[in-house]
C-alpha cells in the first residue's frame, strides 16, 4: 500500500472534522462550540480529533485558510 493510499482516509476525516466544524459555528457560533462537541457530532473520539487538529484555535486557523483559499480563486488574475 502506498503513502498516498495510506493517508486518504485522514484526509477525508480531517475534511470531514473541518466541514462539521464550520456547520457547528454557523449554527451555535464558535465560543458555544468545543473539541468535544465536534468529536460527538462526528461520532469520533476526542482523541481522533486532536491527532488532527491539537487545538481549537488550529481548527479555526485551518477554516480561514480554506476560506481564503477559496476567495482568491473567485478573484480576477493579478496583472
Amino acid at each position: 500500500m502506498s503513502n498516498r493510499q495510506k493517508s486518504e482516509p485522514g484526509r477525508r476525516t480531517r475534511q470531514r472534522i473541518l466541514d462539521t466544524t464550520l456547520a457547528l459555528y454557523n449554527e451555535r457560533g464558535e465560543a458555544r462550540v468545543s473539541t468535544s462537541l465536534i468529536a460527538a457530532e462526528l461520532g469520533i473520539s476526542a482523541g481522533n480529533l486532536h491527532y488532527h487538529f491539537r487545538h481549537k484555535d488550529l481548527l479555526s486557523a485551518a477554516l480561514l485558510v480554506r476560506f481564503v483559499s477559496e476567495f482568491a480563486a473567485l478573484l480576477p488574475p493579478k496583472g
